[in-house]
């Protein structure tokens, strides 16, 4: 490992952390800790795969977010019979922003099984450990340890 893949990777553990810590604890988290991992997540497929491999897991990512935000929004219009607005009420935009800085730093294949398994393995935690009372679910923070422990076992 290169002395640049330890520093990206220990800024991975330092603000991965802290979205976990601030999502589990205030299921808020802090807008510039999303700008400086999605900013990590960026330059380091930028400088350690250079602009080609960003610029395709970018749209691929773009691609299967919004095919799959597609289907959510398909899922709540059949079932309430109107338009509704899933941002912040089913979904929030900490969660959205997380799952798209990841999804750039993953290739085609490993997005689709990484996502797969991270949000299956979200929704047995939510039924199985968080509170029955609070309906929401700490997706950011589930999410950035599933990638946190992905780079670590993968690179």
């Amino acid at each position: 490992m290169s002395l640049l893949q330890f520093i990206f990777i220990a800024l991975f553990f330092l603000l991965a952390g802290s979205i976990a810590l601030q999502d589990l604890k205030h299921r808020l988290v802090s807008l510039w800790l999303l700008i400086l991992y999605s900013l990590n997540c960026i330059a380091f497929i930028y400088f350690i795969d250079g602009l080609y491999t960003l610029l395709s897991n970018v749209l691929f990512a773009l691609i299967y977010f919004g095919f799959m935000f597609g289907i959510l929004f398909l899922f709540y219009f059949l079932k309430e019979k109107k338009i509704s607005n899933i941002l912040n009420s089913k979904i929030g935009l900490a969660d959205i922003i997380v799952l798209l800085a990841i999804g750039f730093t993953l290739s085609t294949i490993h997005l689709v099984l990484f996502f797969s398994i991270s949000l299956t393995l979200s929704v047995f935690l939510a039924l199985f450990w968080f509170n029955k009372k609070n309906q929401s679910i700490p997706l950011a923070a589930i999410v950035c340890i599933c990638h946190f422990l992905y780079l670590i076992v993968f690179l």
